[in-house]
C-alpha cells in the first residue's frame, strides 16, 4: 500500500512528489496513534484486538461463546485432538485467545502420561 502511494507520483511527472508523501505520513501517524492507544488503554485494546473467550468452563461448553466466535463444536474437538485430548469430558477449561489460538486445561487425573511417569 505504501509502495503504491509512493510509486504513483514517481511514475507520473505531472503529479508532485508531495502528493505521495502526505498519504504516507498520514498512514504513519495513524499507525503510531493506534499502537500508542493499544499500549496505554485497556478499553482501546479490547476494541482493537478483542478479548479472549472462554469456550469451556468447568467442563461445560459455552454455546453462546462458540456462536459469538463463529466456532463449531467440531472445530473445538479438532483443536483438542491436536493437544492429545480426545474427549470433551476431559477438559476443565478451554480459552480462545485473540490470536485465534487456544489454551486448554485438562481435568485433574485426565492428563496424558508423560515420559517417566509410567
Amino acid at each position: 500500500m505504501i509502495a503504491d502511494l509512493a510509486s504513483i507520483p514517481m511514475a507520473d511527472i505531472g503529479v508532485p512528489l508531495f502528493y505521495g508523501i502526505i498519504p504516507i505520513l498520514a498512514l504513519l501517524l495513524m499507525q503510531l496513534i493506534i499502537s500508542n492507544a493499544n499500549l496505554k488503554s485497556i478499553w482501546a485494546r479490547q476494541i482493537i484486538c478483542g478479548k479472549p473467550s472462554i469456550l469451556v468452563y468447568r467442563g461445560k461448553i459455552d454455546e453462546a461463546a462458540l456462536k459469538k466466535e463463529k466456532f463449531t463444536v467440531n472445530e473445538l474437538q479438532e483443536r483438542l485432538r491436536e493437544r492429545d485430548i480426545f474427549s470433551l469430558g476431559d477438559v476443565e477449561f478451554a480459552i480462545l485467545e485473540t490470536s485465534r489460538t487456544d489454551n486448554c486445561n485438562s481435568k485433574a487425573g485426565k492428563e496424558k502420561p508423560k515420559t517417566g511417569r509410567f
